[in-house]
């Protein structure tokens, strides 16, 4: 999952750099330096929690995943990624049992007192979400890079170059509190959007934390979900320090924050063409004297990646090392105690090996030092460290000084596949922007222009860049300044339609929160009463209830496994173990399970049906016969009406004796149609849209972007933090002509207990030509045989020489409206009309 080696591709791009280096801009020593300021915690190992990794009664042997015991008065930064890989294997590598969800926290416990603050949380467990493109949803998970949490760790929103996709971070305050022998306090206490991390997924933690005063342990933990978040009654708190176990991935701490700088000053003057690179000398243990180079690699050992070895850095890397006792068990019987310890060192200089076969050369196993010193003689290909320097920022103070007469530009260039992280700041470390730029997860070497910096003529610039890389990518990250005559735009796609997520899961009737096994609704946020489930629904959802999509139908419920709705092939080795679907009845009684082929992402309910989404659309009326769901995709349903899309990006219409039939909308085209009891919404970045029929709107601005929405009695919930009063919807028939729905912008008009519509749309798509005369107020309309003329304020108008009493046109904002009675009566239309549903339907 993460970075093995550079890629080919890398490679070659490297030779290239290094053997044509332009000398013309004088170059600089590349020379990092641990900015020191306190400890770094880094806990990647075990990186894949399996059963036996479990702190808690569920493991025969409690175990923690680390231990820092006796952390003194000082700051530090904490960086946790994990894997939930809880399944269990066979011989040949096959899962033949599913995993379950666990907890990754942190606790800080002490024998004495201390006083902790923690001034800067992240937590993220990518979630699933979904996106509208021309009307079709699409679901997708969060990139595994996990930039929520970092959004959120730093206190600013993150906009990914060349793309839609932003991350906008959950409000932190610093917090303190104390903590002694009776008082243990777990860091999810203080993490808003803290959830258990279903099995295959990973796990964010990124936290600063200072010692206030006193003496105090911090321990990573994960244990098996119990069904209550953040339930900690089955954890051991005797359970024992977490060994090494060689994945190839890394725990331990650094004696400086996550930092590293450089300084690097240059001087350009005319001669220096456009595209020149700014040069650097890089030092490594392959090149003590130095090589100049144009690009040069970070984020990797030389050690472990040969092709690198050129152009890489290397005094990025920060030396991590752990406490680990069982470190000793791996030495060779004849290896003097004097040269044992019980560290492990994870640097540039390093193994991380721990036993003979897991080398080349084959050493006598009498003699085997674990995690012993490397030469750059050797070939240790698989046998360094296989570092990536995650959650540090490798940060530059670079200098220039344009002798030129005109201004110039410097571009900070980045080539990986990997999805850095990259701040610009001027000379006094103010923030260039607002926001911070991902790369984006993209092909390797792919190059992009991450900041773009003027050199103002005659002057020396001073700026600064911090560019991290997060955990789940590759390491090895080639950078380049490159010298401009022009500036360049980064720039951002036209941000993708998301749907508001709901804030709380529902059912589409309540919402739902489990807790210790047992389901329980809701209607206000507050008052929660419990519904009972059969022993078959019990064995069904197991602990994992927090996991599985619930709709509401009329007699009963349909659910499915939902936590991996948003990339499915992620998942494959075991979707086996998820691709059913179960229909209870009110009570919750099985009533049916359904196996599919593909694994399901969506389920659904509207006007008596059950609709699926696996692979292919699919419904069911009787809860055991399936059939294939043609041109719309599942419907949302107010309790009046269903709306569905379609894969054309339009959207149809249906209800009681209605077929579906297509909105034709005029104006302003919904971005998306979801549903809450008795209301439709969608959202537009920070504009709310709701209707009671699916076809006219009222518009609501927040102000802010629109994240998450919950309805909450005759209310609307935004983003868990603003109540907008539902309206009171006028009661707006909903017209029809022929097939078509008629989504006028402008809306019909009750006037003297009868509707008036706006007329020439409904009238041109009959193929008729509309003449109005604003001098005089006559409207002609005329279609072959049909010449009709009316005139505004008055009730008569003439057919073919015939005069008919009608209600009285008026114009409204430009537009013609005509009443109802004159399509029946002028324009001979049959008119159909239900009541029941205030539904219109002109049949021409």
């Amino acid at each position: 999952m993460k970075k093995l080696f550079i890629s080919i591709l890398m490679s070659i791009s490297i030779c290239a750099v290094s053997s044509a280096v332009y000398a013309r801009i004088e170059p600089c020593a590349l020379e990092f330096k641990p900015y020191g300021g306190g400890t770094f915690i880094y806990e990647n190992n075990i990186e894949s929690v399996t059963r036996d990794d479990l702190s808690d009664t569920s493991n025969p042997d409690p175990t923690y995943i680390m231990k820092n015991k006796s952390l003194k008065t000082g700051k530090y930064s904490v960086f946790i990624t994990n894997l939930n890989f809880t399944g269990v294997k066979d011989e040949n590598g096959e899962i033949i049992e599913n995993g379950f969800s666990v907890e990754v926290d942190g606790l800080f416990e002490t024998n004495s007192s201390a006083v902790v603050k923690i001034t800067a949380l992240g937590f993220e467990m990518p979630d699933v979400k979904t996106l509208y493109s021309r009307a079709n949803k699409q679901k997708y998970e969060d990139s595994w890079s996990c930039l929520n949490a970092w959004s959120d760790y730093l206190q600013t929103p993150i906009y990914q170059v060349g793309s839609y996709k932003r991350y906008e971070p959950i409000e932190f305050s610093p917090v303190q509190f104390g903590v002694n022998s009776d008082k243990k306090v777990w860091i999810s206490e203080f993490i808003k959007n803290y959830s258990a991390v279903p099995y295959l997924k990973p796990v964010n933690i990124l936290m600063d934390f200072e010692v206030v005063s006193g003496s105090v342990d911090f321990d990573i933990a994960a244990l098996k979900s119990n069904g209550i978040l953040k339930d900690r009654s089955h954890h051991d708190y005797n359970a024992k320090d977490g060994n090494f176990k060689r994945e190839r991935q890394y725990k331990g701490i650094a004696q400086t924050l996550p930092k590293v700088c450089a300084n690097l000053s240059f001087s350009v003057n005319k001669s220096d063409k456009d595209g020149d690179f700014l040069p650097v000398t890089v030092y490594n243990q392959y090149n003590t004297a130095g090589k100049l180079t144009d690009k040069w690699v970070t984020n990797l050992n030389p050690q472990n990646d040969k092709w690198s070895r050129d152009i890489c850095a290397e005094s990025d890397m920060l030396k991590i090392k752990y406490l680990d006792e069982s470190k000793l068990d791996f030495y060779g019987e004849s290896v003097p105690d004097g040269v044992k310890t019980p560290w492990w060192f994870f640097d540039v200089f390093h193994t991380d090996t721990i036993n003979p076969s897991q080398e080349k050369v084959k050493q006598n196993e009498n003699k085997f030092i674990p995690n012993r010193n490397v030469s750059r003689y050797e070939d240790n290909l698989l046998e360094a460290c296989n570092l990536g320097n995650y959650g540090v920022k490798v940060n530059y103070k670079v200098s220039v000084k344009n002798n030129c007469d005109y201004d110039r530009y410097v571009y900070y260039n980045l080539e990986t596949g990997s999805n850095n992280i990259v701040m610009l700041y001027d000379e006094n470390m103010n923030r260039v922007n607002n926001y911070a730029l991902s790369k984006g997860n993209k092909a390797d070497g792919t190059l992009d222009t991450m900041a773009c910096v003027k050199l103002e003529k005659g002057k020396t610039t001073v700026f600064y860049l911090d560019v991290i890389l997060p955990a789940n990518n590759n390491g090895g990250m080639l950078n380049s300044f490159v010298l401009k005559d022009a500036p360049i735009d980064i720039t951002f796609d036209e941000r993708a339609f998301e749907v508001a997520q709901k804030g709380m899961k529902t059912d589409g009737k309540s919402f739902l929160v489990w807790n210790n096994s047992c389901l329980y609704k809701s209607d206000n946020f507050s008052d929660y009463t419990e519904i009972p489930l059969s022993d078959e629904a019990k064995k069904i959802f197991g602990t994992e209830g927090a996991n599985f999509d619930i709709v509401k139908g009329d007699n009963g419920y349909i659910a499915k496994w939902g936590a991996y709705d948003g990339a499915p092939s992620y998942f494959e080795s075991v979707l086996k173990f998820y691709n059913k679907v179960y229909i209870f009845d009110d009570n919750f009684n099985l009533v049916s399970e359904k196996t599919f082929d593909a694994y399901p992402t969506e389920i659904g309910f509207a006007s008596g049906k059950y609709y699926v989404c696996a692979g292919k659309n699919y419904y069911t009326e009787n809860a055991k016969d399936w059939f294939e769901l043609s041109t719309v995709n599942i419907p949302s349903n107010n309790g009046k009406f269903d709306v569905a899309s379609t894969k054309y990006g339009y959207f149809f219409m249906s209800a009681d004796k209605m077929p579906f039939m297509k909105i034709d909308y005029d104006g302003e085209f919904p971005k998306y149609i979801e549903s809450f009891d008795g209301v439709f919404y969608y959202t537009d970045f920070d504009t709310l849209y709701l209707s009671d029929n699916g076809i006219y709107f009222e518009k609501f601005n927040p102000g802010y972007d629109i994240i998450t929405l919950d309805k909450i009695g005759d209310e609307i919930l935004v983003n868990n933090r603003e109540r907008i009063k539902i309206p009171t919807f006028e009661k707006l028939p909903v017209i029809a002509l022929n097939n078509e729905i008629m989504g006028f912008s402008h809306k019909p008009v009750l006037k003297d207990g009868e509707y008036f519509i706006s007329a020439r749309k409904i009238l041109e798509k009959c193929d008729c030509d509309v003449i109005y005369n604003e001098e005089t107020g006559e409207i002609t309309v005329k279609k072959v045989f049909l010449t009709a003329s009316a005139k505004i304020g008055d009730t008569k108008c003439t057919k073919n020489g015939t005069d008919y009493e009608i209600g009285a046109p008026f114009v409204s904002e430009g537009e013609i409206y005509l009443p109802i009675e004159f399509f029946e009566k002028i324009m001979d239309f049959k008119c159909e009309k239900n009541e029941d549903i205030n539904f219109i339907r002109f049949v021409s």
